[in-house]
């Protein structure tokens, strides 16, 4: 820590500070917003989120500056961002090529004195914004761009986001696909709670629902592009990543030497914590900073980085953004495809049958012959010691140990694991995020764990973990006694289940037990009801708050049945009885608590035979060519709505139809699934049944196979549920968005099919259709419909086709 910020006592609270290099040193600069074109300038922005504190970190570069107070400032920065232990986003600001985030720093505008003139820019009244207005594109990996505030900038193929302060609109275009919708619900969500304080109203309107307010903050009316004039989205990403070059910085040999270290697609294992690296993406450049690095590297990032644009011949003006190991924005992290942000197999786009593809038969020779990863190679025996703690109201509360093991699924935690490697401590933080658990504890548990680890020396590896994803490592540490229970402990806003939260003793609640080991085994708590066993499991059955039910299912293993004994234990509480019982030893009090003796999972299972491990492909031709995937260490969350997917039991093989998926992927996903089981060499009989399931009317025996299945989310639009999170955790008029959601969505060419798909009601067709394709076939918006006379409702239906 350098004196100087010392006696400053920077960062303390939100605000902005501001220094100015004088001869040499850093002096206070009161007149915030101003700046001398001969000067160099540093300014701390201290921001306070719902996550905690976070520091944007910016050193101005004047037109007239000197180059030592140029590179003072520079090396003045990283000292500050040391004092602030090292947690601060570095920009590098040239006089005249301000960047927005930059400018959006200063409410009442900036300006240029000594020699110079008032800047251009704009001056803003106070507790104003000024309005922005973002461009979304991509498929796979959306682009946000800033664009002029216009109706001539909107296009049908694209999502906008028009920022006007305490108003922001989400412009859906009518052929804009799911993932930028996504996006957009989280560049919406992001601007409202971190910049806005969670103040802002959010509008979601679908093309042609604008209304009067909307065009009034983008300028007025104007003609919108169509989708083919705002260019293909597959086009835009070859174009935006085909410049994209990763470097290592590295002075090892004594030398500081930049080489080229790979190209698109980029991955996270590129990057080496022991060194530094640029990442060169054409208008702009990231200095990443590994934590192994050396202090020279460290020091020295920004001005390394100022040699590349001069060695490269780039505009002086480039910005360039330093960012730190495990404290990445977003901006850098979505140029690697497998960052933990995204979730790139979940290809969640807008796709149609029209579509010129390759065609391509699916290899299933090859699909046969891939192998599941290998087993994951564990740190050690799980021995060490753990400190737990869950989120609540954005922060970290003990865990009792006694309950360690014991996590609810709309929570989320940080679990400390300390063990020797040698005489040296080494640690392990594991965020845990429950699948209910809210945008807003998931982002704090990231937050904290990163806060976490600086206080250990930033010596800790930091592991996400997402429920029912668990690595073996992180169920080791629990011996064979983990369980997720239901519901959680309400946030500063509010869980998905804030119904649930707690444990009544007095409700039947059912839980999974699956594994393979008697260390890899858990329990999952399931929909009490008959549907939810499996002869290939075992469950526990806590029936009141007096007895408890052990089932052992025939097809289960010896580890199964043990550690499920073992976990009823834990979860026994004052119950005096105890039944254990073998599949068809059950008394009829069993099946009356589970609500009667219906089907489940029992027939086709081969009971006799090991079992092989399930195998889950997802076929789509999002790319233009039908190709299948195979999924690891799958999970419900899995299942994308969008495509189709073979899930291979080995005694069985399920084809799964999403109901967004077009008719082209079904025809082609029949057709490979047959191919598949005539493909199989493994010993197998040629008429092995392949069982056809539409998603949303999953049977037991499907659902058996995907441990902890959640009927309440079977066959739901991933965009509802995130619209409905939008909508459950402050102010925002998204929700006839949601309404309509809420009812399954079908393309339009499964609903002039038949038969239609199970549950749909053939009177009410167009209420399945979604926004963009209502209006297509239908000819109106859904609104405009609404308010029609039944009689004109069903003549337009009428020449729909859909009656």
């Amino acid at each position: 820590m350098t004196s100087e910020f010392v006696s400053f006592q920077p960062g303390q609270k939100p605000g902005i500070e501001v220094w100015r290099i004088e001869k040499m040193k850093v002096a206070a600069w009161k007149k915030v917003g101003v700046f001398l074109t001969g000067d160099s300038f540093i300014i701390l922005h201290t921001k306070r989120t719902k996550s905690g504190i976070s520091y944007d970190l910016y050193f101005w570069l004047g037109a007239e500056s000197s180059q030592d107070e140029k590179g003072v400032a520079a090396y003045k920065t990283v000292e500050l961002d040391d004092y602030l232990g090292g947690r601060a986003i570095q920009y590098r600001v040239v006089q005249h090529h301000e960047p927005e985030n930059f400018l959006a720093v200063f409410k009442g505008g900036i300006k240029y004195e000594e020699g110079g003139i008032d800047s251009g820019f704009k001056h803003v009244v106070k507790d104003q914004y000024e309005t922005r207005l973002l461009h979304l594109k991509g498929r796979r990996n959306v682009r946000v761009n800033q664009v002029k505030v216009a109706a001539t900038s909107l296009n049908a193929g694209d999502v906008f986001v028009l920022d006007c302060g305490l108003n922001i609109y989400q412009w859906n275009g009518k052929d804009c696909n799911k993932m930028e919708k996504m996006k957009g619900l989280q560049v919406t969500s992001k601007i409202k709670d971190d910049e806005r304080g969670g103040r802002a109203k959010v509008h979601i309107i679908a093309q042609g629902e604008e209304e009067e307010d909307f065009w009034k903050a983008i300028g007025g009316k104007g003609r919108i592009q169509t989708a083919e004039e705002g260019g293909d989205d597959d086009e835009f990403e070859k174009e935006t990543t085909k410049n994209i070059v990763l470097f290592r910085v590295c002075d090892e040999s004594g030398k500081l030497l930049i080489t080229e270290e790979a190209r698109p697609p980029l991955k996270k294992a590129m990057l080496d914590t022991m060194d530094c690296f640029i990442l060169d993406c054409g208008s702009q450049i990231f200095v990443w900073i590994g934590k192994g690095s050396t202090r020279q590297e460290k020091k020295e990032s920004m001005a390394n980085a100022v040699k590349f644009l001069e060695q490269n011949n780039r505009p002086d003006w480039t910005p360039i953004t330093r960012v730190i190991e495990s404290g990445e924005t977003p901006l850098f992290a979505e140029k690697f495809v497998d960052w933990y942000h995204y979730r790139p197999k979940r290809r969640e786009v807008k796709k149609t049958t029209q579509r010129v593809q390759k065609k391509v038969d699916i290899n299933v020779e090859q699909m046969h012959q891939m192998k599941q990863k290998e087993s994951e190679k564990t740190i050690d025996d799980g021995t060490g010691t753990l400190k737990i703690w869950r989120i609540e109201n954005f922060k970290k509360e003990d865990v009792d140990e006694s309950t360690y093991g014991q996590f609810f699924s709309g929570d989320s935690y940080i679990i400390l694991y300390t063990y020797m490697q040698g005489t040296r401590e080494r640690y392990i933080i594991y965020f845990w995020q429950g699948r209910n658990s809210t945008t807003d504890e998931k982002g704090t548990s990231a937050l904290l764990t990163v806060e976490l680890d600086e206080e250990l020396g930033g010596q800790a590896v930091q592991s996400r973990v997402i429920q029912g994803k668990e690595p073996n490592h992180f169920l080791s540490l629990f011996k064979g006694k983990m369980i997720v229970r239901n519901g959680g402990c309400p946030s500063g806003f509010k869980t998905v289940n804030e119904e649930n939260v707690g444990v009544d003793e007095n409700k039947p609640a059912l839980f999974h037990v699956r594994g393979t080991n008697d260390l890899n085994t858990r329990a999952s708590q399931v929909e009490a009801k008959c549907a939810s066993l499996n002869s290939g499991d075992c469950f526990i059955l806590n029936a009141n708050s007096d007895i408890q039910c052990v089932w052992l299912g025939s097809g289960s293993n010896q580890d199964e049945k043990d550690v499920a004994q073992n976990i009823a234990k834990i979860m026994r509480a004052n119950r005096s009885q105890v039944l254990v019982m073998n599949e068809g030893e059950e008394p009829q009090e069993f099946w009356d608590t589970l609500g009667g003796k219906t089907e489940y999972a029992s027939e086709g299972l081969d009971l006799q035979a090991e079992m092989a491990d399930p195998r889950l492909f997802q076929l789509s031709n999002a790319t233009g060519t039908f190709k299948a995937e195979e999924i690891y260490n799958f999970d419900q969350d899995d299942l994308d709505n969008d495509d189709c997917f073979i899930l291979d039991v080995y005694n069985e093989v399920y084809l799964w139809l999403g109901g967004g998926s077009n008719e082209l992927e079904r025809e082609e996903s029949i057709k490979a699934v047959i191919n598949y089981v005539k493909g199989a060499k493994d010993g197998r009989s040629k008429d092995t049944p392949i069982i056809r399931v539409v998603a949303g009317f999953e049977p037991p025996l499907f659902t058996c196979h995907f441990l902890g299945w959640d009927n309440s989310k079977a066959g739901k639009d991933p965009y509802a549920l995130k619209l409905k999170e939008l909508m459950g955790s402050g102010t925002g008029d998204v929700r006839k968005d949601v309404k309509m959601y809420e009812k399954h969505v079908y393309s339009y060419e499964v609903l002039t099919k038949r038969p239609l798909p199970m549950g749909v009601k053939v009177m009410e067709l167009e209420t399945y259709l979604s926004d963009e394709e209502f209006k297509k076939y239908i000819g109106i918006t859904r609104d405009q419909y609404n308010k029609l006379p039944n009689w004109k409702k069903k003549n337009l239906k009428k020449k729909a086709k859909l009656f």
